[in-house]
């Protein structure tokens, strides 16, 4: 990293300067100009190293609750479990760690209760054997510092004419935790507090341009935030940095068995350990006997084992553990005083519970569960455009379009009047239809490089269909699909790498039998020597290579125009059909395709419901040689 990135990142993660003009003062500090700190600035946003620059409130001191959480989570629970806390509003960070306790997140809401029937349904839900809240007792650190100057001999940032904004927040003693008091807040210091837990603007004068959004002067704003971090409301304000990212690869939340009367003694010893982030006293529980908390970030596990090692010869603990950090699944701020998000929320919990009793996980579809994101999922009632309505009547400007095939928007009125024109002659025949046929033939026009077309159900079944028949045609068993590549959910294609580019399909599924897709061999997208590697240790026993020809279920990841010219040659070369899944791309990057738009012929394309503006359908099709071996044409 650039030695002006560290000096800019050591400033604004430890004291970001709460005055007018913050990034003149940053650049002041560091012998730079204003324009290129806020350059800076957003290149780390950009990397990914900054999450965010804002406040972080006490959740106490705004009339919340909240508690660190540890599960024991089964193995084959995990995934299903983790989907469900990181649904929960409340939650803030969730971790897996290497423990019997495995799962640990952060849990705040309105009030006590609250977050003990959260935790009593979880145990519940999942049949865990044990689940425990840990609210902190004391607070004896909050501060994280990651010193991005620390082993590379840079030189330390000086003082400018703007001098540094010396204020700390007031740490809570062993009774403020729990007994915090709450300030009683104004509708325009909730406001504040609203657009401060969001991302600061990156600008020359974002707190003149927050004050504009809720009708406050700047010099209001300033004040009040300073006011806030000396009381403790705000516990801290600057940039979060993804530590992994800035060179801390190694973290670990250390726990200790100390008797109570030297918890005090202790926790000041730990807190003064620049590697220690967070550090709290919390209660014990049963099969859980640590009661206090060091939260480590090292650059390496050498450097957190010889800090563990300091830390347990000085302290002496009955006990003590490491539960280094494996994966982390969800981090973001705790947001407040949503009132209207509150409604919805509670609203969408009930009808979330109600789904949850009846449908597994409570959702048709596993990416409408919010696990990635967050929150409760919103149940919508009516769409028309490109705007969404949900069942507390809050409306949404609509960036998913059902996940493509709305492209017209929803409800369009040509659309409606021709589906109620189609139901009004009968929903379903079981015979052939003249629809069939117009459909198929305006597919063909637009797609040149299908010949025949087969209609189906959906994009799974599309793919499935398509694998069946090259195999059919080629007389070949083994197919090749890329890490990354979603190809429905059919046995064949639920697959994912191993140690390498080269290595068998293993399922990642339970209920899919390893030898079901043992024949499904993975390749890297953009790397044409690992499709090479695998046609030339299975020669002639590929039938086919399936391929998103722009990935859109990891990401929209683009391809190179030689990578698919590569492609397209290779498998041609080796008597291999490529197939082109343009479930999502057909008719959305070009009317003809993908295939159109980077000029590549397909043996066969597979294509999903956007035919139907988002009803239920599918097709496969292609080179008529290969199209006429379905039944009844063929044997297939």
């Amino acid at each position: 990293m650039e030695k002006i990135k560290k000096q800019i990142l050591n400033i604004i993660q430890r004291n970001f300067p709460v005055k007018a003009g913050p990034y003149q003062c940053v650049a002041e500090q560091i012998g730079s100009a204003q324009d290129e700190v806020i350059e800076n600035v957003i290149q780390l946003k950009q990397a990914g190293i900054i999450r965010r620059i804002g406040a972080n409130f006490t959740p106490e001191a705004l009339g919340y609750t909240s508690t660190l959480v540890g599960a024991k989570v089964p193995a084959e629970q995990v995934d299903a479990f983790v989907a469900e806390v990181n649904a929960l509003p409340g939650v803030s960070h969730n971790y897996g760690r290497e423990h019997k306790f495995n799962i640990w997140f952060t849990l705040t809401m309105a009030d006590l209760n609250l977050i003990d029937q959260t935790i009593a349904r979880l145990k519940q839900d999942f049949n865990l054997e044990a689940i425990y809240s840990l609210p902190a007792l004391k607070l004896f650190k909050i501060r994280v510092d990651f010193d991005l100057n620390e082993d590379n001999g840079d030189a330390p940032v000086k003082n400018g004419s703007c001098p540094k904004d010396n204020s700390t927040p007031k740490l809570p003693t062993s009774t403020d935790v729990q007994e915090q008091n709450q300030v009683n807040l104004l509708d325009g210091q909730i406001a504040l507090v609203r657009q401060l837990q969001e991302d600061l603007p990156i600008t020359a004068e974002p707190f003149e341009l927050i004050g504009k959004e809720i009708g406050m002067a700047q010099a209001e704003v300033l004040q009040q935030i300073k006011q806030w971090k000396a009381t403790g409301v705000i516990r801290r304000f600057g940039a979060s940095i993804r530590h992994q990212r800035a060179g801390f690869s190694t973290n670990g939340m250390v726990v200790f068995s100390l008797p109570e009367d030297r918890i005090d003694t202790a926790g000041k010893l730990l807190a003064d350990y620049k590697p220690v982030s967070h550090c709290y006293q919390r209660p014990s529980a049963p099969g859980w006997p640590y009661n206090l908390f060091a939260m480590t970030h090292c650059r390496n596990p050498e450097q957190l084992q010889n800090l563990v090692q300091q830390m347990v010869s000085q302290l002496e603990p009955e006990q003590y553990d490491v539960l280094l950090s494996t994966t982390e699944y969800k981090k973001t701020n705790v947001k407040f005083f949503l009132e209207q998000d509150m409604q919805t929320n509670s609203n969408n919990d009930q009808l979330f519970s109600q789904a949850r009793s009846i449908i597994p996980g409570g959702v048709n579809s596993p990416v409408r569960a919010f696990g990635g994101v967050g929150g409760t999922p919103i149940f919508m009632d009516h769409a028309q455009g490109a705007r969404l309505w949900d069942t507390n009547g809050k409306e949404y400007l609509d960036y998913v379009g059902s996940w493509g095939p709305c492209i017209l928007g929803h409800a369009p009125e040509k659309v409606i009047a021709a589906v109620k024109q189609a139901a009004e002659r009968g929903t379903s025949f079981g015979t052939a239809t003249v629809g069939e046929t117009s459909l198929a033939q305006r597919v063909i026009e637009l797609m040149p490089n299908i010949e025949m077309l087969r209609l189906v159900n959906s994009g799974t079944e599309a793919t499935m269909s398509a694998l069946r028949l090259v195999r059919a045609f080629t007389k070949r068993d083994k197919i090749i699909k890329f890490a990354g590549c979603y190809h429905g959910h059919a046995d064949s294609f639920l697959v994912r790498a191993g140690s390498g580019a080269t290595t068998l399909g293993v399922p990642t599924s339970p209920g899919v039998p390893a030898a079901t897709v043992a024949d499904t061999l993975l390749a890297e997208f953009n790397d044409i020597d690992s499709v090479a590697t695998l046609i030339e240790q299975h020669p002639d026993k590929i039938a086919a290579v399936f391929i998103e020809p722009v990935i859109g279920n990891a990401g929209v990841i683009p391809p190179t125009m030689e990578f698919l010219k590569q492609l397209r040659e290779i498998t041609q070369q080796a008597g291999t059909l490529l197939v082109f899944d343009e479930v999502m791309t057909g008719f959305r990057v070009a009317a003809g395709g993908a295939q159109q738009l980077f000029d590549i012929k397909p043996d066969l394309t597979t294509l999903g419901k956007i035919i139907g503006g988002g009803l239920p359908i599918g097709a496969f099709g292609g080179r008529k040689e290969i199209m006429n071996l379905l039944a009844p044409a063929g044997p297939v």
